[in-house]
């Protein structure tokens, strides 16, 4: 069917909508300013760009979600940095003024502590608060906390200094568990296709901080003390957070929902559930090894530089793979096979680094540690990237709609977890250490591993008999597929 339109020779070009039989199908026609004439399926090519709007939209979209995106590489990498600064230094510092090692393990764990009691809530109360101020409140806290570290040599009492010690921790826990929260809810809801992938990217960012961090620190405390690693890397925070608060734009949350109802939801999907397993013995399994791995290696005479090598090892491995594994656990279908292969794997490592009694043949050598750590490194990051797509996945398929209060709810949830896990690990680390031995204590964890992996494989499982069961009657759902 032609169109023709009757205007000047300077008229300017219209755009009419026809519609099919359905009335659902457009076909787009053009005249121009000449009068030309074309059918609807002969449009000439060097129109092709006005016909497509939607392309033009894009692409603020896409000039957004970079911007987004190098934003938040920036700031977790300060963070990152941040978290790493204080395990070298304060220690030391506390020893010297006769803090117990006990008190000193309490003040580490609090940050753990706090993170988990006030991430469901920050999540909860995202959409109130909302995502770009969440973001700026939280690394500016924790930005601050770090900056005040500085000066808690000048601290007059032990008890002072452990009261100050307590209250800066729990801050910069507050200000990471703000920032962390508001951070992945604003991944989900603009990467929404590249969950993993984004987040990966965002853990990679973390990685060179943790191992960056200590370093710039070192070299810090040699030139002005105690305080200069903590003023710099804190005032590396604070300019981030200026960062985001001139530059990241606001993300809105149309349709708020019922929170109280929807965590309740979300919490009663099996793979919300299974999945959250392996992040709990992930974290654990990781600070476990933080006051214990160096007690192991006093076995191998190593100095003091030789043994804080190992600790780079674990963070060099998972910045290297955490790329591909956020890439690849975004494919459809990849999560049960990562996940289940990941718990597997990071139970071989574990009873290599042991070595385990339940493994007698295994040697006890320096690059036999070496070689374990690598092998658990090279899983590890899917106890937390999968799984994160793994909780969208499950937030769809209990009919929770896609928003930043949905997804708020699952960073809470996710980033509570991890933080019992990590807080768990470093406390009970000792008490095993102690009791039954670094052996024992690491085929442990294993085992746990692989009860875990026991459970994903009964739920993954049944969800793929019952979406061949959908199928076979026509009622498959679009997500359930990992």
């Amino acid at each position: 069917m032609g169109i023709h339109l009757n205007g000047t020779a300077h008229a300017k070009k219209a755009i009419r909508y026809e519609d099919s039989c359905t009335e659902s199908t457009k076909l787009v026609s053009v005249v121009d300013r000449d009068k030309k004439v074309f059918s609807d399926n002969e449009v000439p090519s060097t129109e092709l760009s006005e016909l497509v709007p939607v392309a033009e939209e894009d692409k603020p979209s896409l000039k957004r979600r970079k911007l987004i995106f190098c934003i938040l590489l920036v700031t977790f990498f300060a963070y990152g940095c941040g978290v790493s600064i204080p395990a070298p230094f304060y220690p030391r510092e506390a020893e010297a003024k006769n803090v117990s090692s006990t008190t000193i393990g309490f003040v580490f764990g609090c940050f753990q502590l706090v993170n988990f009691l006030s991430s469901p809530i920050f999540g909860y109360f995202l959409p109130d608060i909302g995502a770009r101020v969440l973001s700026i409140s939280g690394i500016l806290l924790a930005g601050g906390s770090s900056f005040l570290y500085g000066f808690l040599d000048k601290a007059p009492t032990p008890r002072v200094f452990v009261g100050l010690s307590f209250l800066l921790r729990c801050t910069e826990g507050l200000g990471v568990s703000a920032l962390t929260t508001a951070s992945f809810a604003i991944v989900c809801s603009e990467f929404d296709t590249r969950v993993a992938q984004t987040y990966a990217l965002l853990e990679t960012a973390v990685g060179f901080g943790l191992m960056v961090g200590p370093t710039i620190g070192g070299g810090l405390f040699e030139v002005g003390g105690f305080g200069l690693p903590f003023w710099v890397i804190g005032g590396l925070i604070l300019l981030s957070g200026l960062i985001v608060m001139v530059f990241l734009p606001k993300v809105e949350d149309k349709v708020p929902g019922n929170r109280s109802r929807n965590t309740l939801r979300l919490l009663s999907s099996p793979l919300v559930l299974v999945s959250l397993m392996p992040v709990f013995t992930g974290a654990c399994s990781i600070m476990f090894m933080h006051p214990t791995l160096s007690i192991h290696l006093e076995q191998f005479d190593l100095t003091a530089f030789e043994i804080s090598l190992f600790f780079v090892i674990i963070p060099v491995v998972h910045v290297t793979v955490t790329p591909f594994w956020g890439h690849l656990s975004d494919k459809e279908g990849a999560q049960a096979p990562i996940l289940m292969t990941a718990c597997i794997i990071c139970a071989l490592g574990l009873l290599m680094l042991g070595p385990s009694p339940l493994l007698p043949g295994l040697p006890k050598t320096v690059w036999f540690t070496v070689l374990s750590l690598v092998v658990f490194s090279l899983f590890f990051c899917c106890n937390f990237i999968t799984t994160m797509k793994c909780l969208v996945i499950g937030a769809s398929e209990v009919g929770l709609p896609e928003t930043l209060s949905t997804y708020g709810i699952v960073a809470g949830i996710f980033n509570s977890i991890f933080s019992i896990g990590a807080f768990v690990g470093p406390t009970i680390g000792g008490a095993m250490l102690e009791t039954i031995g670094f052996e024992y204590s690491t085929t442990v964890f294993a085992a746990l591993f692989l009860v875990i992996f026991l459970a994903l494989a009964l739920v993954f499982s049944y969800r793929r008999f019952k979406r061949n069961g959908e199928k076979l009657f026509g009622t498959s759902h679009p997500h359930n597929n990992s």
